[in-house]
């Protein structure tokens, strides 16, 4: 049976074993602790020992891990039936093992990968043109936003479209640790990408994204090379991120991405 745990160092103790797939719930539990509303931690006891874990953030995004390939699957489908499920994720081989049970749900799987250390030679240094900034300012977040929201591949994600819930979302996060980082050209915004779930330990690359105009430069791979590089400077021992693009995993690799595991999501059809 599944219980609320607000006891921080049985967390971690349990997910240590797999700080990679579990670093959701590192970022959480730095930015959050275990009294927030925000995030909140169950745990599956069987005979004393914790069978498995859910991390449920804003009501709706579940993430999910056990220490055990077979886990109990009906303790955890008896959890979250009367829930309002939008995103359930977890390591592939764990969350592919509910999906035979959830009627209405598609499961969809990405390549998982780390880096440790950037590759010396992707980093670029700043010129007359173009310049690799913190994004900070009320002006470069509305920029940041609506190249966001421009983006197709990006709109399953989007709760709704518009501007300022969307720039409200953001501040949020960067109250709580995320960081946002874009390549400007003459000013103007080519590229950017984001740390969400940060933590001292670690934190996950997100939304790279390059504006249309400005694609087949390489500036994916330099604003993300530099992302990386600071993240690292400023005591980070790993990231990682999601990719099912084979374009995107080369340009990845090429940076000191390599690839672990694959993820997957399972939300509605």
């Amino acid at each position: 049976m599944f219980t609320q745990c607000f006891d921080e160092e049985l967390i971690k103790e349990y997910i240590s074993l797999e700080k990679e797939v579990t670093l959701f719930f590192y970022g959480d539990l730095e930015n959050y602790g275990v009294n927030d509303k925000t995030a909140k931690y169950y745990i599956n006891q069987i005979d004393g020992k914790i069978d498995s874990i859910i991390l449920i953030f804003r009501n709706t995004l579940f993430s999910f891990y056990s220490q055990n390939e077979d886990y109990n699957v009906q303790d955890v489908l008896g959890f979250i039936h009367d829930k309002k499920v939008s995103v359930f994720s977890g390591k592939e081989s764990l969350i592919k093992k509910l999906l035979p049970y959830m009627g209405g749900y598609m499961m969809t799987s990405t390549y998982f990968a780390k880096c440790s250390k950037v590759n010396k030679n992707v980093l670029i240094k700043d010129s007359e043109d173009i310049v690799i900034r913190e994004i900070t300012s009320k002006e470069d977040k509305i920029d940041y936003v609506k190249s966001e929201l421009s983006i197709a591949e990006f709109s399953v994600s989007f709760e709704n479209n518009n501007l300022d819930f969307n720039l409200h979302k953001m501040e949020d996060s960067i109250l709580h640790g995320s960081t946002y980082l874009g390549l400007f050209v003459k000013g103007k915004l080519a590229s950017a990408c984001s740390i969400t779930a940060s933590s001292s330990l670690s934190g996950m690359v997100v939304a790279v994204f390059t504006n249309k105009e400005y694609r087949g430069k390489g500036y994916a791979m330099k604003v993300v090379s530099e992302l990386c590089n600071r993240a690292f400077k400023n005591g980070k021992e790993f990231l990682c991120l999601f990719y099912d693009n084979p374009t995107a995993g080369r340009i990845y690799h090429k940076i000191g991405f390599s690839d672990l595991d694959k993820y997957a999501m399972i939300r509605h059809k």
